[in-house]
Formats: C-alpha cells, structure tokens, sequence
C-alpha cells in the first residue's frame, strides 16, 4: 500500500507507475523524486538496494513507511534539496547507512536500527533537526549536526519487532516505542492505517500498537460480583487486529488456572471459588506472545444450610443459681454441615464437652444446651441455640419465692413469777422457700439459739425461735410477745400468779 502525490496540483499515481517509469527512478531508490516537488509519500514499503532518494526537490513529507534489509542506503537525501521532514519510518538492516543525510532535513518519530554501517550519516554543514527519533548507534557519523529538541533516543534498546526476519515490523507488547512518540500534525493514522495515538502518545516508526483487549462480560462487565456458588463461569469476547488471536486463559489468586475455550468468543467454566475474594485475572495471548487482561474480582459467601426447625422444652420452677440442662433435640434436613452457635449459654454435641464456640454441626447430631439459672426467685433467663440460620430458644425460669411460713404456735405460761424473764417454747419455721421477715413486739426473740434482740430481720426455712418477755409486776397479771413471721403470727402470753 503507498500514497504518493504533489501537494500542489495533485497526481495520483499507482504501484503500476512505479514499474512502468511514470515515475523516474533508478538503481539507486525504489523512488526517485527526480526534482518533484511539494510531495507527500506515505505508507510505503521497500526493500532491495536503496530506499528511497530524495533529489532535487523541496517540501517533500515521507512518513509511515517501511524500509528493511537493503543493500545500500534506506533515505538518501542530495545535496539539493530543501524543506523535507521524515516522520513515523521504520528503518531496519539497511547495508550501510538508514540516512544518508546531504541536506537538511527534520526528523521526528523514526526508528532507525540494525544498519549494518551507520544510522544516521549527516554530511558537513548540514543539520538534522530531530525528537523522539529511536537510534541503534550511540551517535551520528559525518561532520553534520544532529540537533535533537527533545528525547531523541541514541543506543536504544531492542524495538520488540514481531517478526523481523520475514519483515514483519509490527510491535510486541514489551515494544519501547509504545507511546514514546510526539504528535505529528496530520499524521493520523500508521502505515496500514490504524489510528493514532492508540495509547497516551504515538508509537515510534511505522506501526502503531494496538492493545489486545480481552473483556469479561458474563456474569456481569462489572468489576466486582458476589456469588453464593462454589463455581462460576465466566465469558466474554477478545480481539487482536494484527497478529490473531492464540489463546484464552485464567487464574486465581486464590488458587486455581485454566484455558477457556474459544478466543474471539470464550468460555472459562467451573472455576473454583475460596470462600472470600477471588481476583480471576483473564489472559488474552495472541500468535506472537502479545498478552492483553481483564480482572474480575468474585466475592464467594458461604450459606450454612438450613436445618429442620428444632424446639427445646422451657423450664419453670427451676431452683436459683443452679446449672440447668435442656432437653435433646436432633439436627435433621442438611446433607452437608451446617454452623452453629449459642448466646447466653453453652452446648454439647453428642454428649461431648460443653462450649460457646461457633463450630459446625452434621446431620442426625444430637445438641442440649445449659445455663445457669437466676440468683433471683421468679426470673426467667433465655439461652440460644442458632443451627444454619434457625433457631430456639431454651428459657428457664426460677422458683417463685414463698415467704408465707406455715403456722406455727406458742405455749402460754401462767402463775409465773412477777417481774421475771420468761422464755416460751421452740418453734421450727416451715414452708418458706426463701427467707422470711421477722419481727417481734412485747419482747425479744432468739433464731437458732443466738443472741435475744427486737430488731426485725430474715429467718430461713428450718430455724428454730424462741421469745421472752419479763412478767408483769402485778400479780395475777397477763402480758404478751407477739411474734411476725412472713405474716404470720403467734403470741405468747405470760400470767403473774395471784
């Protein structure tokens, strides 16, 4: 493919020109501009002895063009020319110099590499003004001046070609040149015509880069997807509009690779999840080892199966702060395990220790769970037990406090001695489930055998009383103790003799 015209009063010419002499040329150039002038040659490809001469012409653009494993020289440019500029060429093996500078010229994206001679030879008193050209050789040779206004490149490293050896100039995804050009006002395209820039700036020389591309658009084009699923598929499209597409493949970070099937269009099945983020990173490789990527990051959640419902039976009347244990109920419906935990209390499965601990649980366990009842009488505390996402709760409730003691009885005293203490019979307290108020009027009282006194206090079930009093003074004389407990009262009454 070349175009090849005046830029004042256009010709067109055709390959065909070329053959026939419509346009002069010679053994020296595959082109010859033979005093043309005002020319724009672009996207054209040459190789055999020299590239192209540049003669006795001015204003004369070459761009996007190619030319390779020359015997002689890739640019001659004579001695009589003016106003000529060489953008975006790619210059390869060329037999002694990529260019053969006679005249001034400017330079700009260029590469110039593998010359057998020299890269760049500039005659004396003439001036290469260049940036951003790409230079095999550590400098110029000849008495010229290569005036450089800006990153032109001398000893560049290898240009990553696809395939040089069959003259295949196309870039490799390691390429330097990427982006490493500047823009050429109107230089849109390269030299098969693909647009440029395809990245931040132009390439350098002839062929732009075109990125392979790779997309996930199955489960979602999103770049996040959460699943329940311990698998996912994942399928999208890729392209490659150089060198064809080779294969497909992905990985895990969690662990785990494969290939897809398909390239344009493919597949990645039954890939393994780990429960978490998995970052799958897709690979697109395409016949000359060019790799373009997509990522997806799949958030896999685990769901604990879900069990039968289970009920545990309420206790009630339970003694205080007592270890109390449920009865057992039998994990049924899951055919995988299924977590488990408690709150406000502990479990036991199939009779082993008890704990707290969120574990996991299979089919056909049996579970009881315990807890420590309430200090307090009539309280009701709750333990409970989550299986998969069902629970129940085991609730045990205390005894409800009876202080109401059952009666109980004094045996009076008469023709006792005046104005002395006299102390009645024993009684035990009985029927209370905590302990009762006490108190007392006319008298002391004494719990168990301890000190006498008239204060009120507690008495618990099973203590023994006993009260006294100091007879009257007076004969023939009744005075009395009364005695409160829970409620319930009892008096013991004293008669002087006469």
């Amino acid at each position: 493919m070349c175009s090849f015209f005046l830029s004042q009063n256009p010709i067109t010419f055709y390959i065909d020109d070329f053959k026939f002499g419509k346009l002069p040329f010679d053994n020296r150039g595959a082109i010859n501009t033979h005093g043309y002038s005002y020319l724009d040659i672009g996207n054209f490809k040459v190789s055999g002895n020299n590239g192209a001469l540049i003669s006795g012409s001015n204003n004369i653009n070459l761009y996007n063009s190619i030319f390779h494993d020359l015997t002689n020289d890739a640019i001659i440019i004579g001695s009589d020319s003016t106003s000529l500029s060489f953008y975006q060429n790619t210059i390869f093996g060329s037999g002694r110099y990529g260019i053969n500078a006679m005249s001034n010229a400017t330079l700009k994206n260029n590469l110039v590499y593998g010359s057998v001679g020299n890269d760049v030879f500039i005659g004396n008193g003439v001036t290469l003004t260049g940036n951003n050209n790409w230079f095999e050789d550590f400098d110029k040779v000849g008495a010229g001046t290569y005036a450089d206004t800006g990153s032109t490149t001398w000893l560049g490293a290898n240009p990553a070609f696809v395939n040089s050896e069959i003259g295949d100039f196309h870039l490799r995804t390691s390429s330097p040149l990427i982006d490493a050009g500047a823009t050429v006002p109107g230089v849109v395209s390269d030299f098969p015509g693909v647009i440029r820039p395809q990245g931040l700036a132009p390439d350098i020389g002839a062929y732009e880069y075109v990125p392979l591309t790779v997309t996930i658009t199955s489960p979602t084009s999103d770049s996040t997807y959460v699943t329940t699923s311990s698998l996912i598929d994942l399928a999208g499209i890729a392209s490659d509009s150089t060198n064809g597409l080779s294969s497909v493949s992905w990985s895990n970070n969690r662990g785990g690779s494969g290939i897809a099937s398909g390239t344009t269009n493919w597949t990645g099945s039954s890939i393994n999840l780990s429960e978490g983020d998995n970052i799958i990173t897709v690979t697109v490789t395409d016949n000359v080892g060019n790799t373009g990527e997509d990522i997806i990051t799949v958030t896999y959640t685990v769901q604990s199966p879900t069990p039968d419902q289970f009920t545990f039976t309420d206790q009630i009347n339970v003694p205080l702060s007592t270890l109390i244990t449920s009865n057992a109920i039998t994990v049924s419906g899951i055919d995988v395990p299924a977590s488990i935990s408690v709150t406000g209390g502990e479990y036991s499965v199939n009779g082993g220790a008890f704990t707290s601990a969120a574990d996991t649980v299979s089919n056909g366990s049996t579970v009881v769970v315990r807890q420590m009842s309430s200090a307090s009488a009539g309280m009701t505390t709750d333990t409970v037990l989550t299986i998969g996402g069902v629970t129940d709760t085991f609730s045990v409730t205390t005894l409800v406090a009876d202080t109401t003691p059952d009666p109980f009885v004094f045996t009076d005293q008469t023709n006792v001695t005046l104005s002395t203490l006299i102390t009645s019979n024993a009684i035990a307290v009985s029927g209370i489930d905590v302990p009762a108020a006490i108190s007392v009027t006319g008298g002391e009282y004494s719990v168990n055998g301890g000190a006498f006194t008239s204060a009120a206090s507690t008495v618990s079930n099973g203590a023994t009383v006993v009260v006294r009093q100091t007879s009257s003074a007076s004969e023939d004389t009744t005075t009395d103790t009364v005695l409160t407990i829970g409620g319930v009262t009892d008096t013991f009454s004293v008669t002087t003799s006469s």
